[in-house]
């Protein structure tokens, strides 16, 4: 329900805060419903990892734990996407994600940042956070934008690491449809226009068309 939390913070009248904080609230209900799917999704990761074995520090939980699990490495990178989306955290910078600390002996890398569409900073912040990184790259024009207004400095905008591999790596990992006819929809959300908009599409090629969605 930290969606709730998020929607109350976000808004700035009693009566604004109220309607959003119980619109996301049903939403957290809907997709609590859910959980049987999320942990089947999480078991089949487990079963990957085990497949193809990771190199994984220990879990970070707090800035002070990665001030001292710092001591460890030469350098540590942040990214990629929405990381930098402050909305997700009660509107708040967060300082891991962030890596806003002067104990962190590493190298601090911002690898493909992404704050979704822009960083929600008055540029004095933003100034103030790119600063303590020895690198930065970010994935959203936007946010490198942004980043351009308030330090004057050109960062690069670079792709999201998922494209890094491949897409014969990635086919690797995909099974055919039985039907050669099909929309693949990928979904971040409830929204009746996209909806619609499929239901528009199958209507000029074909009632036999399948839709493979994958998200909300």
């Amino acid at each position: 329900f930290y969606r709730a939390q998020a929607g109350w913070y976000a808004m700035d009248t009693l009566t604004r805060k109220f309607r959003r904080a119980c619109s996301e609230a049903l939403f957290a209900l809907k997709t609590n419903l859910r959980v049987p799917q999320v942990l089947k999704l999480h078991r089949t990761y487990e079963q990957y990892k085990k497949l193809h074995p990771l190199r994984i520090s220990e879990r970070i939980n707090s800035i002070d734990e990665l001030e001292r699990l710092s001591q460890s490495y030469s350098h540590i990178f942040v990214g990629s996407d929405q990381i930098w989306n402050i909305e997700l955290y009660n509107g708040g910078i967060d300082s891991v994600y962030f890596l806003q600390s002067s104990n962190i002996k590493s190298k601090k890398i911002g690898c493909a940042v992404s704050a979704g569409n822009e960083l929600r900073a008055n540029p004095h912040q933003i100034k103030d956070l790119i600063d303590r990184f020895d690198c930065f790259s970010a994935r959203e024009q936007q946010l490198a934008d942004q980043i351009k207004e308030a330090t004057g400095e050109t960062v690069p905008v670079v792709l999201d690491p998922v494209f890094l591999h491949s897409r014969d790596y990635w086919c690797n990992f995909c099974t055919r449809s039985e039907n050669s006819n099909y929309i693949f929809l990928y979904v971040l959300e409830d929204n009746k226009e996209l909806l619609n908009i499929v239901e528009r599409i199958k209507s000029i090629y074909g009632s036999d068309i399948e839709v493979m969605e994958v998200g909300y």
